[in-house]
């Protein structure tokens, strides 16, 4: 017979043993046992999360505070900095001048995320497209994107309802075709 030795260890070892068929001792059902309850118990972190999500409710403070700290870490810069850009772009977006966000969510901090480096405030639109774009055109580098989106955009706006109705006019004549040929042969 071993001493118990309740540690997590122990637990391990007992469950192990029990697996496999073999004898456990007394002290290791010990083990066992405080292990179970101690899996009954919410976990610490499982307590603070609860915690925080009540304080989150009811306290306007303690959630402006959070943001604030998640969007220092996120972009280097505070909530109320985010505000003095957005007073300084004339309350609208940096891109297209909506003045309304478009988002329940509200203003989207536009940054590089290859230098992290904050580049304006903008509309919701605004954000998907620049992240759309630069996720096409496989670089946030403004040469690139401006080549990417000066010929290829351009070009498909200019180019690509011609080139649809080619496509479906073609579609048509082979549809003729081949119901003409159907009804010869």
């Amino acid at each position: 017979m071993t001493q118990a030795c309740g540690t997590y260890a122990g637990y391990q070892r007992a469950t192990r043993n029990r697996r496999l068929g073999r004898e456990h001792c007394g002290p290791c059902e010990q083990c066992l046992e405080s292990a179970r309850v101690y899996n009954r118990r919410p976990k610490f972190n499982e307590r603070r999360a609860r915690r925080f999500r009540e304080r989150r409710k009811e306290d306007s403070e303690f959630r402006f505070r959070e943001h604030d700290k998640q969007h220092r870490t996120l972009y280097g810069i505070s909530l109320v900095q985010k505000k003095l850009i957005l007073a300084e772009q004339g309350n609208c977006c940096a891109v297209c001048k909506r003045s309304t966000p478009g988002s329940s969510r509200g203003w989207f901090t536009d940054h590089n995320h290859t230098t992290g480096e904050v580049r304006g405030v903008v509309c919701l639109n605004c954000n998907t497209f620049i992240g759309h774009a630069c996720k096409s055109a496989g670089s946030e580098d403004p040469t690139q994107l401006s080549e990417y989106l000066g010929e290829r955009v351009l070009h498909y706006l200019r180019e690509g309802a011609s080139r649809v109705r080619s496509i479906l006019a073609a579609a048509v004549i082979d549809t003729f075709a081949d119901a003409a040929m159907e009804a010869v042969g």
